[in-house]
């Protein structure tokens, strides 16, 4: 058997796509790979499978060190690359990180992960001298203080910014303005799930550029219903619009 690892953001279509080829197990930060012997919290038996693969990637995540445990435990594995949060996000919400014109940097701050509100633990002062992009995987309650101590150690309040949340999902929601606009905005910070924040002119293209939460449908959801043997046409088009599809042709949808 080969088990299969993915974070727990993973969209639903993505672990169905993956069934029949493997068993999957969510990890990521908010589940630590571990092995157990007994007791009801296994999450599984170094002796069941004979091979791993960690869909992840390898950019302020588990990845490396799911990868590194499987080492230690002498389990061979295979790593499927994922797209970093940062990356997906910012396309799916029509935001490039580079472009000309914009700066020549990219830098990815560590925010979230550490599963506390606290700042990153970086030098400020040349952080916000940069001349390019700032990308930051956040908790609501960290945005303000991040834009805040950029703001001042002498980035302009001006600088065009934006904060997505639930990125690539049919929930996505993406807030921008400057960055005095989205501190005010912010207040004390909400207590939110982890979005991906972006500082930086680039942010200001994606008026230009939004495509996927544009759909007509984005975001509501349709029931679909229709015998098993036939086709999913119709569900297949109401995706392509940005919609939710619920079929009750699927396993464990009672309609």
């Amino acid at each position: 058997d080969r088990q299969g690892f993915g974070d727990v953001n993973l969209d639903a279509a993505a672990v169905v796509a993956a069934a029949g080829i493997a068993l999957g197990v969510f990890v990521g930060q908010h589940r630590a790979l571990r092995f157990e012997h007994g007791g009801r919290d296994d999450i599984l038996r170094r002796d069941q499978f004979e091979a791993f693969f960690l869909a992840m990637a390898f950019v302020f995540d588990s990845g490396g060190k799911e990868a590194l445990f499987l080492h230690e435990h002498r389990i061979p594995f295979d790593v499927v690359p994922g797209v970093p949060a940062a990356i997906g996000a910012s396309a799916y919400a029509g935001i490039p990180l580079t472009y000309p014109g914009s700066g020549d940097t990219v830098v990815l701050l560590r925010g979230s992960e550490s599963g506390t509100d606290g700042l990153p633990d970086v030098d400020w002062s040349a952080l916000a001298r940069l001349d390019g992009t700032i990308v930051c995987d956040v908790r609501g309650r960290q945005v303000p203080g991040v834009l805040r101590a950029l703001v001042s150690h002498g980035r302009a309040d001006d600088t065009p910014a934006a904060l997505v949340s639930a990125g690539t999902l049919t929930t996505q929601r993406t807030v921008t303005g400057t960055m005095a606009e989205l501190i005010a905005r912010s207040g004390d910070g909400e207590d939110v799930a982890e979005a991906i924040l972006i500082v930086g002119e680039v942010a200001s293209l994606r008026d230009h550029l939004r495509w996927f939460d544009s759909r007509p449908l984005f975001g509501r959801q349709a029931l679909v219903l229709h015998a098993r043997e036939q086709s999913d046409d119709v569900a297949d088009l109401l995706r392509t619009q940005g919609a939710v599809v619920i079929d009750d042709t699927q396993d464990g949808v009672d309609v």
